[in-house]
């Protein structure tokens, strides 16, 4: 439940919402990043809810790693989840 200040801004907040709001048809990507093996737990839990609406092909599920311009080279990892057309099918990344 978003607060009263969240809910009154002019458009939808959707931190901790985006499963649900895609499911919907309300939001039709959404897209997290992190260091590659430095997600949060709470993090990997909240990816994982996305695991059956992609085995039923609900959406579909893009990894993507990349190293960092910095010298410590560290790999970032984007995760993007997308809904399928409006027509059923699941466009390519």
């Amino acid at each position: 439940m978003l607060n009263s200040m969240l809910r009154s801004l002019p458009y939808l907040v959707h931190t901790n919402r985006e499963l649900r709001l895609m499911l919907e048809g309300q939001k039709p990507f959404a897209m997290f990043c992190d260091y590659k093996d430095c997600w949060a737990e709470v993090v990997e839990r909240y990816l994982h809810l996305f695991d059956r609406p992609i085995l039923q092909g609900r959406m579909t599920r893009m990894d993507h790693f990349a190293p960092t311009l910095a010298p410590n080279a560290r790999i970032v990892h984007r995760v993007g989840f997308r809904c399928p057309a409006k027509n059923g099918a699941c466009k390519r990344w």
